[in-house]
């Protein structure tokens, strides 16, 4: 979904979590269009897209449709913000 929506190369999570520094503070609320990351820095194992105000959009899996979550249900560990 990642890959689709900002029309980037990189096609996994792991490749996508490289594309910017780090961010651990504050993640509940990531600004709007950052990928919102699950997992450590080193296995990253889920991304999202911070919608702003706590929430996000994903696709959890291929089973599932893509949809709408409040991040302190789900809440992620860092956050990239894409430019």
């Amino acid at each position: 979904m990642v890959q689709y929506c900002y029309g980037i190369p990189q096609r996994t999570t792991y490749e996508q979590q490289a594309l910017g520094p780090h961010i651990h503070d504050n993640v509940l609320n990531a600004p709007y269009g950052a990928l919102v990351f699950y997992g450590s820095d080193d296995a990253p194992y889920h991304v999202a897209i911070s919608l702003g105000d706590g929430r996000i959009i994903q696709a959890p899996n291929e089973n599932e449709t893509v949809k709408i979550t409040d991040q302190q249900y789900f809440p992620g560990n860092y956050y990239v913000v894409m430019h």
